[in-house]
């Protein structure tokens, strides 16, 4: 049969498993504000650079239908199509993005505590939030990857058109 345990034993071991608590809820938050604010970043960069690629490419076919020079804007709208696809897939993984900090944050009350060690575990409900919060991250890295992608090809089918035409 065991033994009751020593108050002062007790009083110890709820001690550190408050400590434990605390460390992890603020470990938790602090990891939390981090990544939302590094995939912000790289969201609104490709989603800046999609557009502003897609808009000058647009003012360029512009000035080249007003100086009745068609023809060599025909060769721009494969290159156009690229960037606008870069572009949907910025706006695509913000949303992706959106799901998959609302699927961590509901995940972060999952953990449950424990006054014996290790005091925090990874409850049930906790790893199916955080599966589809990884699942979610997965998509919206694909898709910023694709809109790099997308942006790379535009850029080299844009230099391809105004090599071929060539401005004379």
């Amino acid at each position: 049969m065991a033994q009751p345990e020593d108050p002062k034993a007790f009083e110890i071991r709820i001690r550190a498993a408050e400590r434990a608590h605390e460390t992890r809820d603020k470990w938790l938050a602090e990891t939390n504000n981090t990544m939302i604010a590094y995939s912000v970043e790289a969201l609104k960069s490709a989603a800046l650079i999609s557009g502003g690629s897609a808009a000058g490419l647009l003012a360029f076919m512009g000035a080249l239908v007003a100086h009745d020079r068609s023809d060599v804007a025909a060769w721009f709208p494969w290159p156009l199509s690229r960037f606008v696809v870069a572009l949907l897939c910025a706006c695509l993984g913000s949303g992706s993005a959106y799901f998959a900090q609302l699927c961590f944050t509901q995940s972060l009350g999952k953990h449950e505590k424990t006054w014996t060690p290790p005091y925090v575990t990874d409850g049930t409900a906790y790893r199916g939030w955080r599966r589809g919060g990884l699942l979610f991250q997965s998509l919206t890295i694909a898709l910023v990857l694709i809109s790099y992608t997308a942006l790379i090809i535009g850029y080299l089918a844009t230099y391809r058109a105004i090599s071929i035409v060539g401005f004379r």
